[in-house]
C-alpha cells in the first residue's frame, strides 16, 4: 500500500454553492406552496432534507498535516496538501493509531508531517564482552508515505518505539565500549521502518556509560 493522490476541490466554493443553494430551494419552498405547485415542493424538500450531506465532505488541514481516506472500507486517496476543501461526502479520515496511549496521544486523525524526535532515556543493554550500559538516544524521524503508515501496521507509533529499542539492543550486543556505532543502529533502525512508511534521519547517542 503506497499513497495515492486524492481528487478534491475547493471547500471554499462548494461551500457557498450549498448555502446558495439552501437559501434558493427555502425561496422555491415558500413560492410552491403559495402557488400549488407540487413539482417545485417535491425538489426544494429533497434539497432542504438532503443537501446537508455535502458538509460532511468539507475538510480543512493545517500545513504539514496529512489526512488518509477510506470510503466503504476501502483506501481512496492522501491528503498533504494544506488548506479547505471537498471531497466525497463518504469517505472518511482514517487513523488507528490516534487510540495510543502514549503521552502525544491525539484523538485527531490527522498525521503530522513534522519532523518529530524520540529520545530514549536511560535504557541498560550489555555489549558483546557483557558489560552492562546505560545509554540515552534522540531519534529524529518524520513520516514519508501515510498510507504505509496507516495500514501497514497496527499502530505505527508503537512500532516505532519498539523498533528503536531493538535496533539499539541488537547493534549494542555486537559491538563493545565505547565504540557504538550509531550509523549502524540507524540502519538498521531504518530497515525495519521501511514497512511503515517512516524515513529516520538521524540517531544521536546523548549519553553513555558503565552500570554497576
Amino acid at each position: 500500500m503506497e499513497d495515492k493522490l486524492l481528487k478534491s476541490y475547493n471547500g471554499y466554493i462548494v461551500l457557498f454553492l450549498t448555502i446558495i443553494g439552501y437559501i434558493l430551494a427555502f425561496i422555491s419552498f415558500i413560492f410552491s406552496i403559495i402557488h400549488f405547485n407540487i413539482f417545485v415542493l417535491v425538489i426544494s424538500i429533497l434539497y432542504l432534507t438532503t443537501a446537508w450531506i455535502l458538509f460532511m465532505g468539507l475538510h480543512s488541514l493545517k500545513p504539514n498535516q496529512a489526512l488518509v481516506f477510506t470510503c466503504f472500507g476501502s483506501y481512496v486517496g492522501t491528503r498533504k496538501e494544506e488548506g479547505f476543501f471537498f471531497i466525497n461526502p463518504f469517505a472518511r479520515g482514517y487513523n488507528p493509531s490516534r487510540k495510543t496511549n502514549m503521552e502525544d496521544q491525539t484523538k485527531s486523525k490527522k498525521l503530522s508531517l513534522k519532523v518529530c524526535s524520540y529520545c530514549i532515556d536511560k535504557l541498560v543493554v550489555n555489549d558483546c564482552e557483557n558489560t552492562p550500559l546505560e545509554i540515552e538516544i534522540q531519534v529524529l524521524w518524520q513520516i514519508k508515505d501515510c498510507a504505509k503508515t496507516i495500514f501497514n501496521v497496527e499502530n505505527y507509533r508503537t512500532y516505532f518505539m519498539q523498533s528503536c529499542i531493538v535496533s539499539i539492543q541488537e547493534i549494542i550486543m555486537h559491538s563493545s565500549y565505547p565504540n557504538i556505532d550509531v550509523v549502524k543502529i540507524k540502519d538498521h533502525l531504518q530497515n525495519i521502518l521501511n514497512i511503515t512508511g517512516i524515513e529516520v534521519l538521524s540517531v544521536s547517542i546523548l549519553s553513555i556509560k558503565k552500570t554497576l
